[in-house]
């Protein structure tokens, strides 16, 4: 089945062309490895015959897939600060999973580009507020981008450990959403809604908070 995908690999990395990764999973297999890629190797410099990444298990782990037949868009950054948008097609016989496709576009060629065009233009000094602005883009990411229930679990132990999240005070609750909100994970999609669950909260309690974060930013 996942034969027609391994041409797709190819296919799409001509297209899309050399900053942007493709790569096949196939999950028949015992342990899931990689079984096509274009454009690119795994982490460790591995290419056919690598595992599965950290985040494409958590995505698996998730079971997404059953309500959804792909992830698309989401920001992140390697661990080496390569800036990315990554996305996950899921490949079903029936009711199982076979294979997911993986899709890395690398945005530092782009990243290039503007700071070209800013200094023609003699806008140079605004350099300064595109790196404040990549800096708020979580670090730390597993191959592709960061996995948003770990970079919670991992503030919630830092400051809280111990405590059960029904227990927090409104102050509290909003302590985590700045340091969350600092380290930049509002700008990972579907973020709300694990920060929402995580805090034992409703989503439109998260967005005003984050409304009041903004307003104090001004």
């Amino acid at each position: 089945m996942l034969e027609t995908y391994k041409k797709l690999v190819a296919f799409l990395g001509l297209v899309l062309g050399e900053h942007c990764k493709v790569v096949l999973f196939d999950l028949t297999l015992s342990p899931p490895v990689v079984v096509a890629i274009a454009n690119g190797t795994m982490e460790g410099g591995k290419g056919i015959g690598a595992p599965l990444t950290h985040v494409a298990r958590k995505v698996i782990e998730s079971e997404e897939w059953k309500n959804c037949d792909y992830k698309s868009e989401f920001l992140g950054q390697t661990r080496q600060g390569e800036l990315l948008k990554s996305s996950y097609f899921f490949i079903k016989d029936g009711e199982h999973l076979v294979g997911m496709l993986s899709i890395n576009s690398s945005a530092t060629q782009y990243q290039k580009l503007c700071q070209d065009i800013l200094q023609l233009g003699g806008f140079s000094s605004l350099l300064t507020l595109q790196a404040a602005a990549s800096a708020a883009v979580p670090e730390h990411f597993s191959e592709s981008f960061s996995n948003v229930s770990e970079l919670i679990s991992n503030t919630l132990d830092s400051q809280f450990a111990g405590i059960s999240t029904t227990r927090l005070t409104q102050a509290e609750k909003m302590t985590v959403i700045r340091t969350l909100y600092d380290k930049g994970v509002f700008l990972i999609k579907g973020a709300v809604p694990e920060v929402a669950l995580a805090l034992s909260c409703s989503e439109a309690t998260v967005y005003r908070y984050l409304s009041k974060l903004s307003r104090e930013a001004k």
